[in-house]
């Protein structure tokens, strides 16, 4: 059977019976009907994943809460359509597992809040100590009731964007237009940034850290995370032709081989390139120490990824990684003494509040393992935890998601909040090593994980509205791209 440019599909596939001409038709109206979507749809999600890091990256709980609010009419919208057209998204088994577990880390959240679910013996301490002074309160496991509504409603929110971007690219087109907009969007910020350092602009009164890029985020740590996501989706595209087979020539000469691929990624790939460049720029003037480590361990694994799967030779591959790494290098020592000084002597009483934050945040895990303290109640933990001796000012993040989401959650519930992601982690990984065709897609989406899950370790910035949703949909889109089923 003769196929379309769109559905042509170099993946392992089942023999093809030949048909008649009128059941080809009919097959490619239904194939057809079940990808197409209004590209207004795709429009509203782009303008939305633009506004989100305006208003001080979503951290304003209004913009929270505004944002939240949108993706779900967005979704609520793709419903609609969906019953119209009779739309069939390919759904691997993959995210049918990681959807159950986080209904149960959301129904968890939910009973941490809600009064006479749970045993009386569950309820944290306070409440007792509260209701003995006189006070009219029912005992619950969460210490801050609105705190912890609030945290599951951005946690459904960065969920509602990883289905809506997973729903919306499963047509390759789609896909590379989320792709290429979310690159602009961010390097649209980057450059925000770097002019408000140049021409000392001040979008946001109050702002800390005004002798570092931040864009329009009040923490530098936020900035990087986020500045790092489309520094690999940039990373993605100028390897692109690595991926494809294309930088290849038929000389058998090193020297020219290399010579080729560069001059190719240099012609075609313009553009990434100039993106990757301002990117890195605003990176190293944010002076993130785990902004950096993040990237260089995100793009070793990108770099490994390339590597393995290329179809180039293993010399053109590897002389075109090493002249990259050497030009990231170069404009890093260019243009960052600064961070670079900040290695070589450590902020002692930033470093001396983070790990006391560390600590306190272990304590209270081994106080409370199981049940944890209430999804988003940080700010509570602190106050129980703390040392008034300690001479700092009232922490409200742990400093590392992985261990304040332990605190918060309890263990069981944080593993299976870890295990759902590392399922789709697992999905774009497999996406990226096992298809032969539309690797970049499932790569960008493994890459964002690297970039959150290693900075994560010693910041917050999945708290923040902007790099949580834009990170969705990364790993949304490349979810929906790791499949061979996927069509377009």
């Amino acid at each position: 059977m003769a196929t379309t440019t769109a559905e042509a599909e170099d993946d392992s596939e089942p023999p093809v019976v030949r048909r008649s001409r009128g059941s080809r038709r009919g097959k490619r109206r239904r194939r057809g009907a079940a990808t197409s979507l209004p590209r207004p749809l795709l429009f509203a999600t782009v303008a939305l994943l633009a506004w989100v890091p305006l208003p001080n990256g979503g951290e304003p709980d209004w913009a929270g809460t505004l944002a939240a609010c949108l993706v779900a009419g967005l979704l609520l919208a793709w419903c609609v359509v969906a019953e119209r057209r009779s739309l069939q998204p390919h759904v691997p088994w993959v995210l049918p597992v990681a959807a159950l577990l986080v209904a149960g880390v959301s129904a968890w959240s939910l009973l941490q809040v809600t009064p006479g679910l749970l045993p009386e013996a569950w309820s944290h301490p306070i409440w007792e100590r509260a209701a003995a002074a006189g006070l009219d309160v029912e005992g619950v496991v969460s210490l801050n009731r609105s705190a912890s509504g609030e945290a599951l409603m951005r946690l459904l929110a960065a969920c509602g964007m990883f289905l809506l971007a997973f729903l919306l690219a499963q047509r390759e087109a789609d896909a590379r237009l989320l792709l290429v907009a979310i690159l602009v969007i961010i390097t649209g910020y980057a450059l925000y940034g770097l002019a408000d350092q140049l021409l000392a602009w001040r979008f946001a009164e109050g702002v800390g850290f005004k002798s570092r890029v931040t864009a329009t985020f009040v923490y530098h740590n936020h900035f990087a995370t986020y500045a790092n996501l489309g520094f690999v989706i940039a990373l993605g595209f100028i390897l692109e032709p690595l991926l494809r087979g294309q930088a290849e020539t038929s000389d058998d000469r090193l020297g020219r081989r290399i010579a080729a691929a560069i001059t190719l990624m240099l012609e075609e790939r313009r553009y990434p390139l100039m993106a990757a460049a301002i990117l890195l720029l605003a990176l190293v003037g944010s002076y993130s120490r785990g902004g950096f480590l993040s990237l260089i361990g995100a793009a070793a694994f990108v770099f490994l990824v390339v590597l393995l799967v290329s179809k180039v030779r293993a010399a053109t591959k590897l002389s075109v990684i090493l002249t990259g790494l050497a030009a990231l290098g170069l404009v890093t020592w260019l243009t960052g003494e600064t961070l670079l000084g900040r290695f070589g002597s450590m902020d002692l009483d930033e470093g001396d509040v983070r790990l006391l934050a560390w600590q306190m945040s272990l304590d209270a895990i081994r106080e409370r393992p199981l049940l944890g303290y209430g999804h988003g109640a940080y700010v509570e933990i602190f106050y129980l935890q703390h040392d008034a001796a300690m001479g700092f000012g009232v922490l409200d993040h742990a400093h590392n998601d992985w261990l304040q989401t332990a605190a918060e959650l309890g263990l069981p519930a944080a593993s299976a909040l870890w295990f759902a992601q590392l399922l789709l982690f697992g999905l774009c990984v497999y996406g990226a090593l096992a298809r032969r065709r539309r690797r970049l897609y499932p790569l960008v989406g493994a890459g964002a994980c690297c970039i959150v899950a290693l900075h994560a370790v010693t910041d917050f910035s999945l708290l923040m509205p902007a790099v949580a949703l834009t990170f969705a949909a990364l790993l949304g889109i490349g979810c929906a791209q790791s499949t061979a089923q996927t069509r377009g």
